[in-house]
């Protein structure tokens, strides 16, 4: 089974350690080594926040500059953020919503220059509206799962882990109705991109 490398970043509140939560859960069932580490600054207040998730045989939980297999953004300036994390065979999926900082006169960038940033680079990025669709399955608290959903249809998992597996765990999770259609949703959003 080869290794993979996984950055999950966004601002706090958006579920991101539930993302990493859910992810390590599945391979924990099956007995496959997975390591999760969290960095985060002022979560609390909608600040930075990045997952680390490794799986497979690793010595350390934290990705290497330059080493992420896969970026998920929940966030799309955070996205931009953690580029330092990517090469040239780096998959991002990123959630086209952004997110104003609570600084007062904060000039936002267009977020279609920022995804023609990455681009630019030779970086693959494929954009979902994960707040919308999280707001269409029942809940804007679901953007995680929507953007989980979006990890798997990438089919680059390592064991074989299916979209069942992933399901059961989010079943066990409050609000698992509408996390699990939120999943499927984002599922399908990328696979259509695929």
């Amino acid at each position: 089974m080869k290794n993979l490398n996984i950055l999950v970043t966004g601002v706090g509140g958006q579920g991101i350690i539930t993302f990493g939560r859910v992810l390590s859960s599945v391979y924990n069932k099956r007995g496959i080594r997975v390591m999760m580490a969290e960095t985060h600054g002022m979560s609390q207040r909608g600040g930075s926040v990045e997952v680390h998730i490794r799986i497979g045989n690793i010595h350390s939980p934290l990705v290497p500059i330059g080493g992420a297999d896969v970026i998920i953004g929940l966030e799309l300036i955070e996205t931009m953020r953690v580029l330092k994390y990517a090469n040239k065979d780096t998959i991002i999926v990123a959630n086209t919503r952004m997110i104003r900082p609570a600084l007062p006169k904060i000039n936002m960038p267009n977020p279609d220059d920022l995804v023609s940033k990455a681009e630019s680079l030779g970086i693959r990025i494929l954009t979902v509206n994960a707040h919308e669709l999280a707001l269409e399955a029942g809940s804007a608290l679901s953007v995680n799962m929507v953007m989980l959903g979006g990890l798997v249809a990438l089919d680059m998992l390592p064991g074989n882990v299916t979209k069942k597996e992933f399901l059961d765990v989010i079943s066990g999770l409050r609000m698992s109705e509408i996390n699990s259609k939120a999943f499927e949703m984002g599922y399908h959003a990328v696979k259509t991109q695929l």
